[in-house]
């Protein structure tokens, strides 16, 4: 859902320290994105944030953040 997916990019983004430039956050699909994107493309933008936080030493924040997650705060893929 559009706020904890801007919550997500929040946590991650906070907590790398990284004195070399890095490759930009991937961006969540929200707002416009959100009713623009498909459900296959929310899952490999998904999929692409929790890359760069496992390469950016970030994964255990996105992983806390995601696992605190309730079922009813998650988009299900339709069909």
């Amino acid at each position: 859902m559009p706020p904890k997916w801007a919550d997500l990019s929040n946590h991650v983004c906070s907590t790398i320290v990284d004195a070399r430039p890095i490759k930009r956050y991937p961006p969540s699909l929200i707002l416009g994105g959100w009713v623009e994107s498909s459900d296959l493309e929310k899952r490999h933008r998904l999929f692409e944030q929790i890359l760069f936080a496992y390469r950016h030493g970030a994964i255990e924040e996105a992983s806390d953040y995601l696992m605190s997650l309730n079922d009813d705060e998650w988009h299900k893929m339709g069909g």
